[in-house]
């Protein structure tokens, strides 16, 4: 399999992960919640407040993912300034070059 195909494949792959993840994490919130807030006499309250805690949740894996993803365009970045002969413009010769 060729390389680019593997990256959109893992990319692809951890996308759908954090989609299940939020899903998950809103679902059980508003479960637990329901049960608590039964348990306390207030299920539509609990409800809400475990919707809340699910999506803070939710928020929490966006997050994960996103600072993940920067990181590996980062990381791709510099090895892409490191390669011989690339055609990066954000190398200091080049940046010399342009100032001059």
């Amino acid at each position: 399999m060729h390389r680019d195909t593997r990256e959109i494949l893992r990319q692809t792959s951890t996308v759908g992960a954090v989609g299940l993840e939020m899903g998950l994490a809103v679902a059980i919130g508003m479960g637990l919640g329901y049960l608590i807030g039964q348990a306390l006499g207030s299920a539509t309250t609990g409800l809400i407040v475990g919707l809340f805690f699910g999506l803070g949740a939710a928020a929490k894996a966006v997050q994960r993912v996103y600072k993940d993803t920067m990181a590996d365009f980062d990381r791709a970045d510099f090895n892409k300034a490191d390669t011989p002969g690339s055609d990066s413009d954000d190398t200091e010769e080049t940046l010399a070059k342009k100032l001059r």
